[in-house]
């Protein structure tokens, strides 16, 4: 999880680099993210800062984030905006700043300094499958050498030791992780949800 800047369309205001600093009003309108209850990625990022900073802390944190989000339903929506200079700055996954970045946009990847979630990806053979052999198959080939210097190419991160990721992201090393419990966040989702939705009509 990362920010995506177009400083050009900040008016003047710094480049965030903190959830912290991304919830203060001066940003108000000024930031792209997708809804949490329509969004896998934006919920995320919601429990990103809950964990970070526990609920109380990270309630009030997020209450500032969000009176400051241009809300969109899609979070495909929200690179988008902020690289057609719609808006200043999106809260989003890395590869697709990354993507935006390659193509020539006006944008930069920002990794909260204050810590962000590390959120894997998964792949599952379906028990009983008719065609277990061949499911099999490609997840052997999605896991190898090969298929993970396409991934890496693409801008995910590879899952392998033996392939490094694009260049063109920060190394793991330098970015401040937050240990993302993905078990908290399944377990506590239709509780979360319900109040970022009570949150979102006492902000409007």
């Amino acid at each position: 999880m990362a920010f995506i800047v177009n400083e050009s369309k900040l008016d003047g205001l710094p480049v965030p680099q903190s959830w912290v600093e991304l919830s203060d009003p001066k940003y108000d309108d000024y930031i792209s993210s997708a809804k949490a209850n329509r969004s896998g990625s934006s919920y995320i990022q919601l429990a990103t800062v809950l964990q970070r900073y526990g609920e109380e802390k990270g309630w009030e944190i997020y209450k500032g984030l969000l009176e400051n989000f241009v809300l969109s339903d899609s979070s495909g929506a929200v690179p988008r905006f902020v690289n057609d200079g719609e808006l200043a700055i999106g809260v989003t996954l890395e590869d697709a700043v990354l993507r935006f970045i390659q193509g020539g946009g006006p944008v930069q990847i920002v990794y909260p300094s204050d810590g962000t979630a590390f959120h894997a990806d998964a792949m599952a053979l379906v028990a009983g499958a008719p065609n277990e052999g061949n499911g099999k198959a490609f997840l052997d080939f999605m896991m190898s050498a090969d298929a993970q210097t396409i991934v890496a190419e693409q801008g995910r991160r590879p899952v392998r030791g033996d392939v490094a990721s694009n260049p063109a992201l920060l190394p793991v090393s330098d970015i401040v992780r937050v240990n993302y419990n993905n078990a908290w966040a399944a377990e506590n989702r239709k509780r979360i949800v319900s109040a970022w939705e009570d949150m979102l009509l006492d902000v409007q």
